[in-house]
């Protein structure tokens, strides 16, 4: 028989044994929950679109940007479904019934959150057939012309946005960029069904400027016949054009390449547009009171974000002529003398060149770091080193170069990269050598150990500054570029970044003949750097040459690798499609200097590329300039 404290001990091990069971199961079943919770969670949200027209429509593009760009910067993952109803080549009963019984049988798939469509047709095809397709989901509409509240067929969950007429505003803007216009040319289609509504506006808004300005209308299609060239060429600056007209039928799509190629051959007036379509096809276009299509899309996604975040269809209205944006093209409006102050409030200016500073956006900020970071341990050591006024102020100056050399990044490319790389040459590397030297001497004269090593670990700190420096140079721009010549330029390239930095074996040959060169120099440097930097990234070569010859009056420039070579004609078909490989960009530039591109390879057998540019027709000392 067990004793009393057996049995005891057995009573306790069963009720830890039923604890640790119990404790199992709450566990397990909490998992679940969570594991569900999860899994509900991360399904995604379900957004359909419908455009009215097809795919390839600028239009039509234009909308699908804004939507997603917009729905991609939402909290939770968003699934697309697109369809494209086609109807500007399709719009017969026939195409609308086929529609309904693709769409018919997709819809009982899926379950979508919203529903965003575009342009007037996509919105009448939903409304019309609502109640069998998509009877409870919410719909957000976008590009909707000449909207009332009878488009909505009686539905209270659906809003949008709407496409304004921008007509009359783009002529007030054109004719206060221009008060001295003796003229407004209206370009109308004859054939659109709106052609006799557009010339009873135009009549209506020539009462407005009458006694200042004349409002003649002419149609688009007199380029078949001559008549619209021949009016064109007569004008100037006195007249302003507004193009009005937008085609409605298929077949003239392809007239819109016509029009702009005689418009931008025979037109010297502004013109001005009401539709940002005009845009893709006419490159002297001034600007205007514009349909966003992108605004439209954005706007119609932000809507929609709404809806999914639980706010009622009814608390979201109709926004009218949110989406229409004044856009002006940077080129034309220079062209034309019109200051950018005078434009409306939040204008979009396209085709802007980028400033030096975006286009070195990154480098910038890497040596403005690095800058910053120097400063702060020029300025701990001067305060540690009190004793060293003179080396303090040495310091405190040399900070002050560094802050001189920030504030001067604001110059066009070419010249701020000569510039900032002689200024990285002699205003920074040498003071830093220098400052590095005086540290160096500090140390070996200091009789304290620890401040030794801190100066010591400086010295390293400056050592890799010093190196940084070179290399940011090189990349930059080569000093001796200028001070010596292209070839001195390229035999340090080849001794630095090629033998020292990759290792690979250099060799530089040159025919000693005085080779004219002015600023041309800069773009054959930089296309020898492209070529190099190609045989270390792609050849597997142990040696590569450069030559420089002087042949009948233009520069050769060859570049000689062992490497595993490749097929010259497909390499340079590919580099010619995709526009992203080294040897394109060589070749584009050496056309623009009327130079040529030889490029020599067998596989396993090397490769050998010459650059072949005209030489300056000059004075024999002005080589080395």
């Amino acid at each position: 028989m067990r004793s009393y404290s057996e049995k005891q001990e057995h009573r306790r091990f069963y009720a830890r044994q039923s604890k640790i069971r119990r404790c199992s199961i709450i566990f397990m079943a909490v998992c679940w929950l969570i594991v569900g919770t999860a899994t509900a969670q991360q399904r995604p949200y379900k957004v359909f679109v419908l455009h009215s027209y097809h795919p390839a429509y600028g239009w039509t593009k234009s909308v699908m940007n804004g939507i997603e760009s917009t729905l991609k910067q939402y909290k939770e993952p968003i699934e697309l479904d697109v369809e494209y109803m086609d109807t500007r080549h399709f719009n017969d009963e026939k195409h609308y019934n086929n529609l309904y019984a693709i769409y018919k049988n997709k819809a009982g798939k899926k379950q979508y959150d919203v529903i965003i469509v575009s342009d007037n047709d996509a919105l009448a095809f939903l409304v019309k057939h609502r109640q069998e397709l998509y009877p409870s989901v919410p719909i957000v509409f976008c590009g909707v012309s000449d909207f009332d509240n009878s488009l909505l067929g009686g539905y209270s969950d659906i809003t949008g946005v709407t496409e304004e007429d921008t007509f009359e505003p783009t002529v007030e803007t054109a004719l206060r960029f221009h008060p001295l216009a003796r003229q407004v040319l209206i370009v109308l289609n004859q054939k659109s069904t709106d052609f006799n509504n557009r010339r009873q506006e135009v009549a209506e808004i020539a009462l407005k400027f009458r006694g200042k300005t004349e409002f003649v209308t002419t149609s688009i299609s007199e380029i078949y016949s001559g008549d619209l060239p021949k009016k064109l060429d007569g004008l100037g600056k006195e007249t302003v054009i507004i193009l009005a007209c937008l085609f409605t039928t298929p077949i003239n799509f392809p007239f819109y390449k016509e029009a702009s190629e005689t418009i931008r051959k025979h037109c010297a007036s502004p013109i001005y547009v009401p539709s940002e379509r005009w845009f893709e096809y006419v490159p002297v276009i001034v600007g205007g009171k514009v349909a966003s299509g992108f605004h439209h899309g954005k706007t119609a996604a932000e809507m929609a974000i709404r809806i999914i975040d639980g706010e009622p269809v009814q608390n979201i209205p109709v926004q009218r002529g949110t989406a229409e944006k004044y856009i002006f093209d940077y080129t034309q409006l220079k062209r034309f003398g019109i200051p950018f102050s005078s434009l409306p409030e939040r204008s979009i200016v396209i085709n802007e060149p980028q400033s030096f500073y975006h286009l070195y956006k990154k480098r910038i900020l890497m040596m403005v770091g690095t800058i910053s970071v120097l400063t702060a341990m020029v300025m701990l050591l001067s305060i540690n080193t009190i004793r060293r006024r003179r080396l303090e102020r040495k310091l405190l100056n040399y900070q002050s170069q560094l802050k001189s050399l920030t504030s001067q990044l604001s110059r066009t490319e070419r010249y701020e990269r000569r510039r900032i790389a002689k200024e990285l040459h002699n205003s920074v590397r040498h003071p830093l050598i220098i400052s590095k030297t005086k540290l160096e001497n500090l140390r070996e004269s200091a009789s304290d150990a620890s401040f030794a090593e801190g100066v010591g670990g400086i010295c390293t700190t400056l050592e890799q500054a010093i190196r940084d420096t070179k290399s940011l140079t090189f990349d930059l721009d080569s000093p001796i570029l200028y001070k010596v010549g292209l070839e001195a330029a390229i035999m340090e390239w080849l001794a630095e970044q090629i033998h020292k930095k990759h290792g690979i074996k250099s060799e530089f040959e040159d025919d000693g003949q005085p080779k004219p060169l002015d600023d041309t120099r800069a773009i054959l440097f930089r296309n020898v750097q492209e070529l190099l930097m190609n045989v270390v990234k792609h050849s597997k070569a142990s040696k590569v040459k450069v030559s420089v010859q002087k042949v009948d009056g233009t520069i050769n420039i060859s570049v000689e690798d062992n490497g595993v070579g490749f097929d010259a004609a497909e390499v340079m078909q590919e580099a010619t499609k995709r526009k992203k490989l080294g040897l394109f960009s060589v070749r584009e530039q050496l056309e623009q200097l009327r130079g040529r591109l030889v490029i020599e390879s067998r596989l396993n057998f090397g490769t050998r590329v010459t650059v072949i540019a005209p030489l300056k027709q000059n004075k024999p000392d002005d080589s080395k300039r």
